[in-house]
């Protein structure tokens, strides 16, 4: 990268993250580390908004076979029944083609509008996060690898990392359902999703699983993520990592430092406008 396009990307993030960073790559131990990681969750972190929810919102909007409204999703989410909830988001579209599931996820991320509107709400239409997406360049720059551990379904989540990222399918992952093929008497040979989820679930705990079966034994320098079910995936911060919570409400900040394992070295980035 050249020096004029690594400025233009530094000033592009806030100048106390900026900091941060930059005292990480400083450090003599990162030069003894060897690999270098990041990762991040999606959905409120890298993006403004919730693709998860989004995707959800225009299946039903499509009239989509899907046999869970938009009611029995926030019940669970009310609930605190948050895994519960994201997998039955998942495994109520058995049947669907993957090739529908990714043309939707296209389709919402390039419909235009500020929200779905539903008969009983509306859903925000998530955008990348200007900041994320410097941040992220700056990175790749300075040789992290880059993972991205989503508790949304795993094809709309590696489309959105793909297409508005650049990050390599390999290193993305989200909640997977088992797929199968079967025949079309029009369409001949279809792929479509199954009931049933392939484990780990990148949810909770179940991010940790992924991150080490995938990317190995190293903590990674810097983890972020916005949501409670995310702290497993924080902790999994090295010693002298930075941790970034994204969000909107400081008393929830201030709520979760005690479960966060170095929580001097958490920092709290507002998500900014058009954030839920």
């Amino acid at each position: 990268m050249q020096k004029k396009d690594e400025e233009k990307i530094k000033n592009q993030i806030p100048p106390d993250l900026l900091q941060k960073i930059e005292a990480l790559e400083s450090s003599p131990q990162t030069g003894k580390a060897g690999k270098k990681i990041a990762v991040f969750d999606l959905d409120n972190t890298l993006l403004i908004g919730d693709i998860g929810d989004a995707v959800f919102a225009q299946l039903l909007l499509d009239k989509a076979p899907i046999a869970f409204s938009w009611q029995e999703y926030q019940g669970l989410l009310d609930r605190k029944k948050k895994r519960e909830a994201y997998e039955k988001v998942i495994t109520t579209m058995a049947g669907l083609p993957l090739d529908t599931l990714i043309e939707t996820t296209e389709k919402v991320m390039h419909c235009g509008l500020d929200s779905l509107k539903l008969p009983e709400t509306e859903v925000p239409v998530p955008v990348p996060h200007p900041v994320m997406q410097a941040l992220l360049k700056l990175l790749k720059a300075a040789n992290y690898e880059i993972y991205v551990i989503s508790a949304t379904n795993r094809y709309s989540v590696r489309f959105v990392a793909r297409e508005f990222f650049d990050l390599p399918e390999s290193h993305v992952f989200g909640i997977k359902p088992v797929v199968k093929e079967i025949e079309d008497e029009k369409k001949g040979k279809v792929i479509v999703l199954g009931s049933e989820l392939e484990p780990p679930v990148t949810v909770a705990e179940g991010k940790t699983e992924i991150y080490k079966k995938y990317a190995g034994t190293t903590p990674p320098l810097l983890t972020a993520g916005d949501s409670e079910t995310d702290i497993p995936m924080l902790n999994l911060a090295a010693a002298r990592g930075l941790i970034i919570w994204v969000g909107t409400d400081t008393a929830r900040y201030e709520a979760i430092k005690p479960k966060i394992e170095h929580p001097e070295n958490l920092y709290y980035f507002p998500r900014g406008a058009g954030s839920r």
